[in-house]
Formats: C-alpha cells, sequence, structure tokens
C-alpha cells in the first residue's frame, strides 16, 4: 500500500500514533506521501515497522530496498 492511501485508511488519532511510533509527524508523512520530501532509509524501515509493514520500505525507497520478489 501507498503511504498516502494508508494514511488515508487511518482515522486522525491513529494517524498520530503511527507518527509517532514512527518517530516523524503527520505534517511529515504527507509531505513524503506528496511526494515533496524523500524518506531517509532509517525513517523508511520505522515506517514499515510502525505500520505492521502495510506500507513497505520497497515503496517508500526502491532506490535503496528492492523488492525481494523480484529476484
Amino acid at each position: 500500500m501507498k503511504l498516502d492511501a494508508y494514511l488515508r485508511s487511518i482515522s486522525p488519532s491513529a494517524r498520530k500514533r503511527f507518527a509517532i511510533k514512527a518517530g516523524t509527524t503527520v505534517g511529515y508523512l504527507y509531505q513524503i506521501a506528496g511526494g515533496h520530501r524523500v524518506v531517509g532509509a532509517k525513517l523508511a524501515l520505522d515506517i514499515e515497522q510502525a505500520c505492521g509493514g502495510q506500507v513497505s520500505r520497497n515503496k517508500l525507497r526502491p532506490d535503496l530496498y528492492p523488492d525481494d520478489k523480484a529476484a
């Protein structure tokens, strides 16, 4: 799932909890989702972990984390 779709699928209070768990802010997550910011390697991993893998690090940074299934 893409980050913007994930953010839209959860409630505002869940977004805030998700952002805190990922170590960032809801505003910054929306900047990443909108393509205004490039997510760093560590934050991509933190986002993936915070949402239980619903948004994969591969979707966020395919240049750093190639799709293991493609190999």
